[in-house]
């Protein structure tokens, strides 16, 4: 599908949200570095996940035939989709609302509020429950090991529906040294499959299309967690990156920022650019002259 290639993208783009959130510590040393690591562990499961599996659908278009055959089975029509749902509906009027009224400008601008505000209301509940025993029992819930750690990130995502917000909720976590980064790493890598949950939802009910195209997302998701999580030696790959990264930053703190630019603006504008289609040109036409029969 020509979608897919925007899902991915999607994928990578979505992991600045946990960025902007390490910034937040960009002035308190050692966090900033821990805060930071937690961040790239994110960008690096979407970036090397693309890195490994875009070359391979290209080539072989094991995504779209596999989620094409698998869409057959689920069900499709002609509704709204997600909007089926009143939780949906409510979000459409308020949108559509808000675009009247002000723009799409505006929309977006709300929207960033509410996902930072999600954010720190969320992380101000946590962090009071992590306090004396609370810290050890919430350890041994969520990340006492990389499944349990995997399962909770799959779960809590699917409940609210966002990557952006749990893994940006495990941001402070980390830099805080209430969760070990390995730990937060399995956490992050359930949350990339629970996330796709959204996809599912808006396409029930909708075309056979839509319903490929959410598939192909889960299934890129949940073989980059595959591999990772199954093959040790990939699996330290983005954790060693990570950590590299986070030191690189902590010493050099414009490199962050040079990270950011590079990686969520002159990399994806640099690919738009460059991929544009080129009208090719027609030879000019020449005018044949008739001889004269003799």
């Amino acid at each position: 599908s020509g979608a897919l290639p925007i899902i991915l993208g999607a994928n990578i783009g979505t992991t600045i949200t946990s960025t902007i959130v390490a910034f937040g510590y960009i002035t308190k040393g050692n966090e900033f570095r821990k805060a930071v690591s937690a961040a790239m562990a994110h960008d690096m499961f979407n970036i090397l996940g693309v890195v490994i599996l875009f070359p391979l659908e290209l080539k072989y278009h094991f995504l779209q035939e596999f989620s094409s055959s698998l869409a057959v089975i689920m069900p499709t029509g002609s509704g709204t989709g997600s909007s089926t749902f009143w939780l949906g509906q409510l979000f459409d009027f308020i949108g559509n609302s808000v675009v009247s009224l002000s723009g799409p400008l505006m929309l977006i601008i709300l929207s960033v509020l509410l996902l930072f505000g999600s954010i720190k209301l969320l992380s101000t509940q946590v962090y009071g429950q992590l306090v004396g025993e609370r810290r050890q029992q919430f350890q041994n819930a969520v990340f006492k090991n990389k499944t349990r750690a995997l399962g909770w990130g799959m779960l809590l995502t699917g409940i609210v529906q966002s990557s952006s917000l749990t893994s940006s909720l495990i941001v402070p976590l980390v830099a805080t040294g209430k969760v070990q980064l390995k730990r937060a790493f399995h956490f992050i890598m359930g949350a990339n499959i629970g996330t796709t949950i959204t996809a599912i939802l808006a396409a029930l009910f909708r075309s056979e299309a839509a319903m490929s195209l959410a598939i192909a997302h889960f299934l890129f998701n949940a073989i980059a967690v595959l591999i990772f999580f199954a093959i040790p030696i990939i699996g330290k790959l983005p954790l060693y990156l990570a950590e590299r990264l986070g030191y690189m930053m902590y010493r050099y703190r414009a490199s962050a920022f040079a990270y950011i630019t590079l990686a969520f603006f002159v990399i994806p504008f640099g690919l738009i650019y460059f991929s544009k289609e080129e009208t090719p040109v027609e030879p000019p036409k020449t005018e044949v002259k008739k001889e004269a029969d003799t």
